[in-house]
């Protein structure tokens, strides 16, 4: 379970994961997304780490992953690819990094105040006189780069701290309970 912080959203939720073969491990997480200013709104996010390399200097793994939050007027789609790096250096604390891309898609969808002439008293008043729906949408690619620590504080239970820049900052941490 865990938190993300970021300068114009909040992320919160948990993960499952299972390893159905040896170096694959496939997740899910689910949880909330919070844009500034907005409501929350549920989160989804799918994907697999592959491990290539297992050893000296370090570990190397591949990951995919593709979210969808779902928040109020709001369509986002976001697919991310990594290498990632990790090594043991002391007695239950490993670092890790990871540099790959980032596409991100979004639509917002709004109503807009439509104005006309309305007429009091045979004057000509200008006013609101509804409502029409307008859309801005984009797409982007970015570079992806994360760094963070993963503490065994017993076994089976750690924390993790972790600093990542797809386009802004974003900080993470939280908590893993590893079921064998």
């Amino acid at each position: 379970a865990g938190v993300n912080f970021g300068d114009d959203w909040a992320f919160y939720g948990a993960r499952g994961s299972y390893a159905p073969a040896d170096g694959l491990s496939v997740f899910l997480d689910l949880g909330m997304a919070k844009p500034d200013g907005g409501d929350s709104g549920f989160c989804v996010q799918g994907g697999a780490i592959y491990t290539l390399v297992q050893g000296d200097p370090c570990d190397i793994a591949l990951r995919g992953a593709v979210a969808k939050p779902n928040v109020e007027n709001m369509t986002i789609l976001n697919f991310n690819v990594a290498v990632l790096a990790s090594q043991a250096i002391q007695s239950g604390l490993t670092i890790y990094g990871g540099l790959g891309m980032n596409y991100l898609s979004w639509e917002i969808e709004y109503d807009v105040p439509t104005y006309g002439y309305s007429y009091d008293y045979g004057y000509p008043i200008y006013t609101m006189t509804g409502t029409k729906k307008h859309t801005l949408d984009d797409t982007e690619t970015d570079i992806s780069i994360t760094a963070g620590a993963l503490f065994e504080i017993s076994e089976g239970l750690s924390i993790f701290g972790e600093l990542s820049n797809i386009d802004d900052m974003f900080f993470g941490g939280g908590i893993r309970a590893q079921f064998n």
